[in-house]
């Protein structure tokens, strides 16, 4: 499983039942004349039964995970990294953001239109990130890809513990016991 969460819609669920949705999903995008080629997880969470179903109903790229760079797996399904919250100036890698636009303000929605002006020139369509997963990657790509997962599953927990309220417990574990 992938991100299993309690607002999950597929994760965990039946085959039967995940297919039954991803289906409705699909035919509500083609009465609207839009055709599905990229997936996006509800709270990016998913499992094996919904990327079998996925690729079986012709769905190819999944926009999640964790990589620098978009990747094709064993099965043909091709992942774009999805792991920001905002428009940042990153060094290298392809970076798509998430954006939870529900509860935005007028000052984010203004924040976001300026964004969107100054990062314009570093924005990708998907055909044009699709180029990266054609390229061969070298063992800096491995090596830096693998960094980044071990950095971000190390980095959140660590993060929380750094807290102002968690740094006092977190800390006295490294004291040694006194008088002794």
């Amino acid at each position: 499983m992938y991100g299993r969460s309690a607002l999950s819609e597929f994760a965990g669920l039946p085959y039967e039942v995940q297919e039954i949705k991803l289906q409705n999903a699909a035919r509500i995008f083609h009465e609207h004349g839009v055709k599905p080629d990229v997936w996006v997880a509800p709270a990016h969470s998913f499992d094996t039964n919904t990327i079998d179903i996925l690729l079986r109903m012709g769905v190819h790229m999944v926009n999640d995970g964790y990589a620098l760079y978009p990747y094709a797996d064993e099965r043909g399904m091709i992942w774009i990294p999805q792991q920001v919250g905002r428009f940042r100036n990153l060094p290298i890698g392809i970076w798509t953001i998430c954006f939870h636009f529900n509860r935005w303000s007028d000052e984010d929605l203004r924040r976001f239109r300026a964004d969107l002006q100054r990062f314009r020139p570093h924005i990708l369509s998907v055909g044009d990130v699709l180029q990266f997963c054609k390229r061969r990657k070298t063992w800096v790509h491995a090596g830096a890809a693998r960094l980044l997962d071990a950095g971000l599953r190390i980095g959140r927990p660590l993060r929380e513990c750094l807290k102002p309220m968690n740094w006092q417990a977190w800390s006295k574990s490294f004291r040694r016991p006194t008088g002794a």
